[in-house]
């Protein structure tokens, strides 16, 4: 779903939560699987949630070492989903396309679908029609998506979203940890050479806030006009962790090393 889309929300939200909610009506919740050879996984098309969801799919490789992992991706988050490891392959659905990608969804044969979108009702209703044996997701309060999941997992907006992530693994017994990574192809790392580099994204959400940048994102964002009004520290602005990241090198040749200031 193209983002910030009045025409493709609107469908979503007049199409999605009927169809969705009456189909689930008919549907029982099934077990998990015994034998698990195939698992699917979607995430937002955003950009920033799609580096943030590589933590997942990294304990999700993690925890199914001998399976395959379908990614299905969206044309707007293709580059960033080839840069973050743990899938074996990506396939590009439109989600607008009801019977493109319900075909596509079923021509996998998946055994676990995971869904790691948390407002979309046409992502919750794929999960529900791609024919896995076994589907999970978020529900998340006003949405009205989650009755055709095998296991829903509450999304809260106090919380980041690498922790709600982590909260749906967890609902299904896999152990999470993994920090969110990206594998930079080689000759891709323009920075490589200068020792102290800032950037800045000020529409991230504060510490805490669980909700995407952008149009729904309102009450999270920095409040600029304040902050430039008093004296304050970095802390204080920021209200977050300062932790060690790393980008790898795509062919192993060490690792970037910077100093990563965020709401995570």
């Amino acid at each position: 779903m193209q983002r910030g889309s009045l025409a493709n929300r609107q469908m979503d939200f007049r199409l999605g939560i009927p169809l969705l909610n009456t189909l689930a009506t008919f549907r029982r919740r099934r077990a998990w699987p015994t034998a698990i050879r195939r698992v699917g996984v979607m995430c937002s098309p955003a950009l920033g949630d799609t580096l943030l969801f590589s933590g997942a799919l990294q304990d999700v490789r993690r925890h199914f070492p001998e399976a395959e992992i379908v990614h299905f991706c969206m044309s707007q988050n293709l580059a960033a989903a080839e840069l973050i490891p743990g899938a074996d392959r990506r396939v590009v659905i439109v989600l607008t396309k009801l019977g493109a990608t319900i075909r596509q969804l079923r021509a996998e044969r998946l055994d676990v679908l995971l869904d790691f979108t948390s407002w979309q009702r046409l992502t919750a209703f794929y999960s529900m029609m791609a024919g896995a044996q076994f589907c999970a997701g978020f529900k998340t309060p006003g949405q009205y998506r989650s009755r055709g999941y095998d296991l829903a997992i509450q999304h809260r907006d106090d919380r980041h979203e690498v922790e709600n992530f982590r909260e749906l693994l967890r609902g299904l017994g896999i152990e999470v940890g993994s920090t969110p990574q990206a594998v930079v192809p080689d000759g891709a790392r323009p920075l490589a050479h200068e020792r102290d580099v800032v950037v800045l994204h000020l529409w991230l959400p504060v510490f805490g806030a669980g909700c995407a940048s952008g149009r729904r994102s309102a009450g999270s964002r920095w409040h600029i006009a304040s902050a430039g009004r008093r004296r304050c520290s970095p802390s204080q602005l920021i209200r977050g962790y300062v932790e060690s990241s790393a980008v790898r090198s795509q062919d192993g040749g060490g690792w970037t090393q910077g100093r990563n200031i965020r709401g995570y």
